[in-house]
């Protein structure tokens, strides 16, 4: 059994904790059966006759040093307290509406539907839970803004936690700076190659990135550490339902709104439940979101889809912890996990970041286990074949996670009978995977690109920055990102807001997103400081620089192995805090 716990020395060994002998855990209001699922009156959730404090089934549990119990009892009795709230839930209900942009839809897809018809013209329903269409472009928002609330009732002004695609990290930061908390995010080398943007939209919203050798795992583990260090004033926002008791359940809670309001969006397109869930599963909480609401209802198929690597024929090259893996502890908690002969972790491997990870989600390994739960792998050609299929039958970009779960439709559908009804989480977008140095998606004419893979040409605009200030304040101060042109809206309130009366109603529009604007910001804002005598070609290449060493270095020595000049250009906001 592997055990991998920040600063925990625990034996590893490949037996089972006897029942008798597993940690003392605290008790929660969830009880789960592992041999037959029955509803409750008026209630969805399974029942164990026998439970186990803190436990689904044998899985889950607290295995962590005991400086980690105290924070954790606390941590678990403000979770137990706000569930009884109605202010908080109040509060929350209306962030998750205005801030969020809850509810999302239940989208019904008719080309892919019409795609998957038999020659009869016969096949199933398929809809899109659009988890992708909340703020932040994905569906990450609705657990992290519910815990930034926890942690300003608890008191903390600091948060710390670990991000891997980068959604989650970007969904906190954006939290963090509406909320007015210290926000730090490590993240792995490896997806800082994978998913640059992102490293810029967290560093826009003002939240300090700190790199970590490897990938997600070593992230979480640093973050941990670090967490650890500071358990008095940081609050450590858990991204995903792994860990130690109560986090798992806590996760899960925030991110079963998704199941619940496809129940009742169900109802109202069709007047029943779905037939079959469908959902990607790396850590699983965005497939715990949607199943949840679901598990005593016998006649809801859950499928759960794990990274399959490059191939169902090698064995080390996957990220199918529930399809492959051994049960065992990790980062305190039992669950389902990767692990070699000798009960060490094996490196997992898959074209969707979100997807590496070694462990997975107790309640979705008590799932699998009893039956309730079914579980398959997709390789990363399926999942860029069903990545493309969406974006064409669609015109819907999902992120490439997500495309695990609609690359599994071409084995499913011809399974299922006519008119089944199948809903797909579409978890979240995948506008950060097209320009992702790692990926195989798309085969774009190579005349419609520059040698950067952007589109811009050899042109740039090296003049002054246009509302640089009013795209950053709406940044830091609400973490939202938008469109350099919907800055000079916001810019304008500065003039604006003096001359008018106390209570006055201003409505702006905020017309569009500006992350595709990420480095032409950052390349105004470089040209604004440094007067650059090059041409148009060399200026091109200004975002292969990281910009704190251009700013700290007169001459810089760029990829292509050629020199740039510069010089300070005063007056263009560098003393203002524009940089």
């Amino acid at each position: 059994m592997a055990c991998n716990f920040p600063m925990v020395s625990l034996p590893c060994v490949r037996k089972v904790i006897p029942a008798g002998h597993e940690p003392l855990t605290l008790n929660t209001n969830l009880n789960f059966r592992s041999t037959s699922f029955t509803k409750k009156p008026n209630s969805h959730v399974v029942q164990e006759k026998t439970p186990t404090p803190g436990k689904f089934g044998s899985f889950g549990g607290k295995f962590v040093p005991e400086i980690l119990i105290a924070p954790l009892e606390k941590l678990e009795a403000e979770f137990n307290s706000i569930l009884e709230d109605h202010e908080f839930k109040a509060e929350l209900a209306a962030a998750l509406r205005d801030y969020v942009g809850r509810e999302t839809p239940l989208y019904h897809a008719h080309n892919l539907t019409d795609h998957y018809k038999n020659i009869n013209g016969e096949g199933p329903e398929i809809y899109l839970k659009r988890e992708d269409l909340g703020h932040g472009g994905s569906y990450k928002m609705s657990n992290v803004i519910a815990q930034a609330l926890l942690a300003k009732r608890m008191g903390q002004k600091s948060v710390i936690t670990a991000t891997s695609a980068g959604n989650h990290g970007v969904a906190a930061a954006a939290v963090c700076a509406k909320y007015s908390l210290d926000c730090t995010i490590f993240i792995g080398t490896r997806d800082i190659q994978r998913n640059p943007s992102s490293v810029q939209r967290m560093k826009l919203l003002g939240a300090q990135v700190k790199a970590v050798d490897g990938n997600f795992q070593a992230a979480v583990s640093e973050s941990t550490r670090s967490w650890i260090e500071n358990l008095e004033t940081v609050y450590y926002i858990a991204g995903t339902a792994v860990g130690p008791h109560p986090i798992p359940t806590m996760v899960r809670e925030f991110y079963s709104v998704i199941g619940k309001e496809t129940r009742k969006q169900a109802m109202e397109k069709w007047g029943g439940v779905p037939d079959v869930l469908l959902a990607c599963v790396g850590t699983g909480c965005n497939a715990l979101g949607l199943f949840h609401e679901f598990i005593g209802d016998e006649s809801v198929r859950m499928i759960g889809i794990e990274g399959g690597g490059v191939g169902s024929n090698t064995r080390d090259l996957h990220s199918a912890s529930l399809v492959r893996g051994e049960v065992g502890v990790y980062h305190g908690a039992m669950c389902y996990l990767l692990q070699d002969g000798d009960g060490q972790i094996i490196r997992t491997e898959s074209v969707a970041s979100g997807l590496e990870f070694p462990g997975v989600s107790p309640e979705l390994s008590f799932l699998k286990d009893s039956g309730r739960l079914e579980c398959y792998t997709v390789t990363d050609q399926e999942a860029l074949d069903g990545y493309k299929r969406l974006c064409h039958l669609e015109g819907i970009i999902p992120a490439l996670e997500t495309s695990h779960a609609f690359a599994y439709l071409e084995k499913l559908c011809p399974t299922l009978t006519h008119g089944a009804k199948v809903v797909v989480n579409c978890s979240g977008t995948g506008y950060n995977d097209v320009c992702s140095p790692q990926n195989k998606i798309l085969s774009l004419s190579k005349n419609s690109l520059d040698a950067e893979g952007n589109g811009m040409g050899k042109r740039m605009d090296i003049g002054r920055p246009i509302c640089c200030r009013g795209y950053k304040r709406l940044c830091h101060l609400e973490g939202i990102i938008h469109a350099l042109e919907t800055s000079h809206a916001f810019a304008y309130l500065e003039k604006l807001c003096p001359t008018l009366t106390h209570g006055a109603k201003v409505v702006v529009n905020c017309s569009g997103t500006g992350y595709n604007d990420l480095t032409r910001w950052y390349r105004r804002m470089v040209a604004a400081y440094f007067h650059i005598y090059t041409d148009a070609y060399k200026v091109q290449h200004i975002t292969r620089i990281n910009i704190q060493s251009l700013c700290k270095k007169i001459k810089v020595i760029l990829h292509v192995k050629q020199y740039v000049t510069a010089i300070p250009r005063k007056g263009m906001g560098w003393e203002k805090g524009w940089i």
